[in-house]
């Protein structure tokens, strides 16, 4: 077997010599006197296998910081001149090995591949694996001195006392307080990493709690445990009444917004949420009484009469009435009011002649709450509902040179330039809806089909095309 020949490297439970062919069948390690006892399958015979005597018939690979070599190899027992029969070889090294694994190899002409190599170990008498002496016994480590620990510290102070106190018991020879002291420094930023732990611990107990989380996420979270779905909220609902001295129309884009009387107070801005028509004639009605005293309208009415003609009311407009005693109510008009002349009105006598009034009607979804007196009481047009937040227009069209997106469903990410959205109730839109359609804002009373609770404000066309939420 030559030197570049491969060494089998499978694992048989029942291997066999081949006939007629030499192997090694064990090795055995002796560390005191750095040397290998080899034993063969079967005797040695010489002059024919004389190659076992020569330490270049030999390879010791592995290792990991020692490589030892094969320096001598002689019949065991050793016999002069050496004789026939021995079944051993004894090899004596330069050295010993490391803790690693070696591996013996032999070439010759009759070597069974097989049984051509032999692993083995070094030091097998040392349990250590780097030190082979018995270690010094370990000193009993000290007593530590009990320290009380204030499980109610919980700011910078407290931490940095805590420490202190700590030194005190454990290091008594460090009696240096200065602030410049790198050891002082080191121990401030313990106690100030410690509040900023301590803070972060606070925080963390009280949003796992529904009754004291701040976080809207985590109020969030603690509902969906119980198959509830928190919406985005709605943008607050204002009522504005408009004094005119000529007719006006309302747009939506005109805004309302307060004074704020100190730079820190923000401000607040409010649109309308239809558009409008401002009307002089509105500014101020009267109800008509027939020229009776102490007429009230109660709060289970759903018409009045107004003095006066006012053609330029409708269906869906808005009324607000109000009193000297701070009462308000807003009604909707569900029809077209209707105008009559004075005289032709069953009233008791004293009807202003040729005069006319208008009657007006609401329903029940817009009631008045309180029982309003005639003499006391202001009927005003020129309504308009207002929702908090401030359109903002977009700034340009998007570029004609897009690159289409990819056949399938996409979920686009399209960043807002201002923030928070506007989202408004359902509630809210039915306030400007056609009285016909009142009913489409009814949400389903399956809950699989869930309705939205509020609307994005916001609009997005693509080629004229208006792309719903």
């Amino acid at each position: 077997m030559t030197a570049n020949a491969i060494i089998p490297s499978l694992e048989c439970p029942q291997a066999a010599l081949h006939p007629g062919m030499q192997g090694i069948e064990r090795v055995a390690v002796d560390d005191e006197r750095a040397q290998l006892l080899i034993t063969f399958f079967r005797p040695i015979t010489l002059p024919l296998e004389s190659y076992l005597l020569q330490p270049s018939s030999y390879t010791l690979t592995g290792g990991h910081r020692l490589f030892p070599h094969v320096i001598s190899a002689q019949i065991s027992p050793p016999t002069s001149p050496p004789q026939s029969g021995s079944q051993q070889v004894l090899l004596t090294l330069d050295g010993l090995g490391d803790f690693s694994v070696y591996t013996l190899t032999i070439n010759g002409a009759d070597i069974d591949p097989f049984f051509s190599s032999c692993q083995l170990r070094f030091r097998l008498a040392c349990d250590e694996q780097f030190d082979c002496r018995v270690p010094a016994q370990m000193p009993p480590p000290p007593v530590e001195l009990p320290v009380a620990i204030d499980y109610l510290s919980k700011g910078y102070a407290s931490f940095r006392q805590a420490l202190l106190d700590f030194i005190s018991a454990r290091a008594p020879a460090w009696t240096e307080r200065s602030e410049a002291d790198l050891g002082i420094m080191l121990l401030e930023l313990f106690a100030y990493t410690a509040d900023n732990l301590s803070y972060l611990q606070d925080r963390v107990a009280n949003e796992a709690f529904l009754m004291t989380a701040t976080q809207r996420r985590s109020v969030a979270g603690h509902l969906q445990l119980i198959g509830y779905e928190l919406d985005e909220g709605a943008a607050a609902l204002a009522w504005l009444q408009f004094q005119v001295s000529a007719v006006h129309t309302l747009t939506t884009d005109f805004k309302v917004s307060n004074q704020p009387k100190t730079a820190s107070e923000p401000l607040v801005v409010f649109e309308p949420l239809a558009q409008t028509r401002l009307d002089p004639q509105h500014n101020s009605i009267r109800l008509y009484t027939w020229d009776n005293e102490n007429c009230c309208l109660p709060a289970t009415a759903l018409s009045a009469a107004l003095a006066d003609n006012y053609p330029n009311l409708a269906a869906g407009d808005y009324l607000l009435v109000e009193d000297d005693k701070g009462h308000r109510d807003v009604v909707r008009l569900t029809s077209t009011p209707q105008v009559v002349d004075a005289p032709f009105v069953s009233s008791p006598p004293g009807s202003p002649p040729d005069s006319k009034i208008t009657i007006v009607q609401w329903s029940g979804t817009t009631p008045l709450h309180c029982d309003y007196c005639a003499a006391e009481v202001t009927v005003r047009g020129n309504m308009a509902v207002a929702t908090h937040g401030e359109t903002f227009p977009t700034p340009g069209e998007l570029p004609d040179t897009l690159v289409a997106p990819p056949a399938g469903p996409q979920r686009l990410r399209m960043p807002l330039s201002n923030s928070p959205l506007a989202h408004l109730d359902l509630s809210t839109l039915a306030l400007t809806a056609p009285i016909t359609t009142d009913a489409v804002f009814s949400a389903p009373s399956s809950f699989t089909q869930r309705a939205p609770n509020n609307v994005s404000t916001l609009e997005l066309r693509v080629n004229d095309v208006l792309w719903q939420q």
